[in-house]
């Protein structure tokens, strides 16, 4: 396969294409194109029209729930995206922490919302939390869930990765680290990707096997990062219309058309590898005993 040069340029004419035609996008689409512009460095266009159509959408509950599961997860993108923005929404999410403000109603609400996806769904709840500046009040119950249901999480790699960003904000270790990350490497497949079966989504599953094994830094890992970011890397396409280029990624080599999860995940790992932790950890939560 023949490589494309991945240039800057094609990469901000899709993002402004996508930026203005934000109603053909779902939210968590949208909301993905708008960090691609952070991730590339450069500076998001029309930002404070941005956060006035975030506020305009927002829901009496403090959430951004567009009628669809997996709310929570998109609310917890918009309140990171307002976070590094140094915005506050208008609206605030008390009554929706009213609804998981135990570990019982945070496990059926997520149950419920967030099918299929039980530790991913829980990273939306945590970093929530985390962006309103404490701890879950249910942490220890939380952590006690992890420490019990290893096998539950550590062999999918989308819960695996989820899960780790969770610990990750609240500031604990990953437990068993050395099996999580011989399950992970074993886990890499023929073309160097990782994948999912209960999600099917080579490159981002990539990309989140690539920012668990960069944060346990072992030198076993290198090898691995490099074929798994090389696989990105094939990734990456260029549509020409009009004599314009739009450059992005896919979630597999063999396809056409970018698409603003990939595209975000793929220059984030290309071109900013660190950023996507830093992200996840910029907050300074409070001791669980405060909250």
């Amino acid at each position: 396969m023949s490589k494309k040069k991945i240039e800057k340029e094609d990469i901000l004419n899709y993002l402004n294409y996508n930026l203005g035609n934000k109603e053909k996008l779902d939210l968590l689409d949208f909301i993905f194109t708008v960090d691609s512009y952070e991730v590339l460095g450069t500076e998001v266009p029309n930002k404070d029209e941005i956060i006035k159509y975030f506020n305009n959408i927002q829901t009496e509950e403090g959430t951004w729930n567009t009628g669809e599961i997996h709310y929570v997860p998109v609310t917890a993108q918009l309140l990171m995206t307002y976070s590094r923005w140094g915005a506050k929404p208008p609206k605030s999410l008390k009554p929706f922490f009213q609804t998981i403000d135990t570990w019982k109603k945070v496990v059926a609400h997520v149950k419920r919302y967030d099918p299929g996806n039980y530790w991913g769904g829980l990273w939306g709840y945590i970093t929530c939390y985390i962006k309103e500046g404490r701890k879950p009040p249910w942490t220890k119950e939380f952590l006690k869930e992890v420490a019990k249901k290893f096998d539950k999480w550590a062999y999918q790699n989308h819960q695996r990765t989820h899960l780790m960003t969770s610990l990750l904000q609240l500031q604990e270790p990953i437990p068993r680290i050395e099996e999580v990350i011989k399950i992970t490497l074993q886990q890499q497949r023929k073309d160097s990707s990782w994948d999912d079966p209960h999600w099917n989504k080579a490159l981002p599953q990539t990309f989140f096997a690539i920012s668990l094994l960069r944060v346990a830094k072992k030198q076993t890992s290198i090898s691995a990062i490099n074929r798994g970011l090389e696989f990105i890397r094939q990734c990456y396409t260029v549509v020409t219309h009009q004599g314009k280029n739009y450059g992005g990624f896919t979630t597999n080599p063999n396809e056409i058309f970018p698409k603003p999860l990939e595209t975000a995940m793929g220059i984030a790992a290309l071109f900013n590898p660190d950023l996507y932790i830093k992200w996840i950890v910029s907050s300074d939560p409070e001791d669980s005993s405060k909250s």
